[in-house]
């Protein structure tokens, strides 16, 4: 219930926003407006997107626990 009272809160350009703000970064990302209209041309995001990011528990993991589980027997093998 309190997510969905989250969600009802949320203003209603939050996505639109959203885009506008991503468009205006994209050459500072290295993709230029072109590439990005062409790529976000008939996106929609969804108000329910936010909500579960802002309520999604952020996951820190040190350098050294990162890497034995990404480096590992299994892995090493299959290069």
């Amino acid at each position: 219930m309190e997510l969905y009272r989250e969600f009802e809160s949320l203003p209603s350009t939050l996505c639109d926003d959203c885009l506008v703000s991503l468009r205006n970064n994209a050459p500072t990302n290295g993709i230029s407006f072109e590439d990005f209209d062409k790529f976000t041309n008939d996106i929609k995001l969804l108000k329910r997107t936010f909500v579960l990011a802002r309520n999604q528990k952020d996951l820190q993991e040190d350098w050294t626990s990162y890497i034995s589980k990404v480096i590992n027997k299994k892995n090493v093998l299959m290069v």
